[in-house]
């Protein structure tokens, strides 16, 4: 088994396999006590940051490169590539009544909060006044995950 400065990741031919046996790989030297979790953590943070970045980059040279293939589907390297539209957006702020809607969605929402945050005070059930009309009140359940965060300098 490698250690991990020397573990070394594949740039073709990756597949489901691989993927799940460099995976398998690191969490057993964790596991282990070989290597220390957060060193792991710092540098799964920096490699999702570093692609998340070279993907957005790349990505038109991508397009141009998978146009080149012809066609809306392309396996290559162990991969399938989809060309695709993602993120499609609409603005319908031209239309009024769309935009009537929207200021009655958006003040219900504001409401909504406010109640939300007012129902956070309560720490057991209650009977407070909404529009002259009594109603019973139960506070929040409140559900977490811990988790670590990492920022890197």
């Amino acid at each position: 088994m490698e250690t991990i400065n020397e573990l070394t990741l594949k740039m073709e031919g990756i597949s489901k396999d691989y993927i799940k046996s460099k995976s398998d790989e690191i969490i057993e030297m964790v596991k282990n006590g070989e290597i220390d979790p957060l060193i792991i953590l710092s540098s799964m943070n920096g490699l999702e940051q570093i692609c998340k970045n070279v993907r957005s980059s790349i990505m038109d040279d991508c397009i141009d490169q998978f146009e080149n293939h012809g066609g809306k589907e392309l396996e290559l390297h162990g991969c399938k590539f989809v060309k695709k539209e993602g993120g499609v957006k609409y603005d319908f702020s031209n239309t009024g009544y769309w935009n009537e809607l929207k200021s009655v969605e958006n003040d219900a929402a504001k409401e909504r909060r406010d109640f939300e945050n007012q129902l956070k005070t309560f720490s057991k059930k209650g009977m407070i006044s909404v529009d002259d009309e009594l109603i019973e009140v139960f506070p929040p359940i409140r559900t977490s995950t811990t988790i670590i965060q990492v920022s890197i300098k």
